[in-house]
């Protein structure tokens, strides 16, 4: 196939696409939090602190079932994304009563939350692989980039990914007007 067939078949398989309902997005962004959730309880149980364990731990944990789930596992995301939330309601009932919630959950004071930073990793997880994995046939073509209108898990990616950049924004404190402020507002060099 030379270069120019396979652009006029890559491009007539994303046209016409106009993704997929919201509720199926949500099931394909769901299990991410659960699964990061279960993780950091597994790795407080057991104290893992070996950095290249833990992070062997929390790819097989995070990164490789959010592949599955966008890949082989999308006909099944209802069943797992409900399996998850109650084996995540049952875990934190049960923490609740031994009372050993508190551990993993207890802010360091002056520092940023890490639900943070696990928040916006699992989002630039998302966009990162669904960026890459659009242009491969087992990639589901409702969760591709909606041509016109809908909803497609790449569509929500954008706006995700600016929300977990505006999460960290730090506001400055306002400064005072002065000529060269101004001057530099008007030259565009702010």
């Amino acid at each position: 196939m030379d270069p120019t067939e396979y652009k006029t078949l890559h491009e007539t398989s994303m046209q016409n696409n106009n993704g997929t309902t919201p509720l199926d997005v949500f099931l394909h962004i769901a299990p991410s939090f659960f699964t990061t959730f279960h993780t950091v309880q597994l790795v407080s149980a057991a104290s893992i602190v070996h950095v290249p364990t833990r992070f062997l731990l929390e790819f097989s944990l995070i990164v490789v079932p959010f592949v599955l789930f966008v890949t082989v596992l999308h006909p099944m995301v209802l069943n797992i994304t409900v399996t998850m939330a109650l084996v995540t309601v049952v875990s934190v009932v049960h923490q609740m009563r031994l009372k050993t919630h508190f551990a993993p959950f207890v802010q360091i004071p002056g520092r940023k939350p890490q639900f943070m930073s696990a928040a916006r990793a699992l989002i630039n997880l998302m966009t990162a692989v669904c960026i890459l994995a659009v242009d491969f046939r087992i990639f589901p073509r409702e969760l591709a980039k909606t041509e016109t209108f809908g909803f497609g898990l790449m569509d929500v990616g954008v706006g995700l990914y600016v929300f977990s950049n505006g999460i960290v924004y730090r506001v400055s404190p306002e400064q005072r007007l002065s000529w060269k402020r101004v001057g530099e507002v008007l030259l565009g060099s702010c």
